[in-house]
């Protein structure tokens, strides 16, 4: 479920508010989940820290990447081995930690590829890391550790 970050006090003020996009959206005799206009089921999150950073692809490798992920490929042409690293770039949060944006080889071989986001202390020690997504790098990836949430913006520059 998408998250959005409103404050729990605005979230209880009133069973009717507009989320960041100003549409219209209601909560739930739960309090826990809300509905935009549109009907679709959003999570609330209550607020706590939350730590931006960006990775800006030119916009012909971020379509290339997204394009490949969507795709069966024949490794060889592209000269990718399997069950490898393809393509990695670092994102870096104002915290010290760091992550690694991955696109992976399978070891199948019905030549597919798979990309991940994985979080790091400043001191290279693994915190977290994302599902894998078939469907492309483009958009947010949202990882959590020590109570804190660490968000990954994938786009083109």
């Amino acid at each position: 479920m998408k998250r959005l970050n409103i404050t729990k006090e605005a979230f209880e003020k009133s069973p009717y508010f507009k989320n960041k996009y100003g549409k219209l959206a209601y909560v739930s005799e739960s309090g826990r989940l809300f509905k935009t206009n549109k009907g679709k089921i959003l999570m609330f999150k209550e607020s706590g820290e939350e730590l931006y950073a960006e990775i800006n692809l030119w916009p012909d490798d971020l379509q290339m990447w997204d394009e490949l992920l969507n795709e069966e490929i024949d490794y060889d042409e592209y000269d990718f081995d399997e069950e490898s690293t393809v393509f990695k770039e670092t994102a870096q949060f104002e915290d010290g930690c760091f992550a690694d944006l991955k696109v992976n080889t399978n070891d199948r071989e019905d030549g597919t590829l798979w990309a991940e986001v994985v979080l790091f202390d400043p001191d290279g020690h693994q915190l977290a890391y994302s599902e894998p997504n078939y469907s492309g790098i483009s958009g947010e990836w949202e990882l959590e550790a020590d109570g804190k949430t660490y968000i990954v913006s994938v786009g083109s520059r």
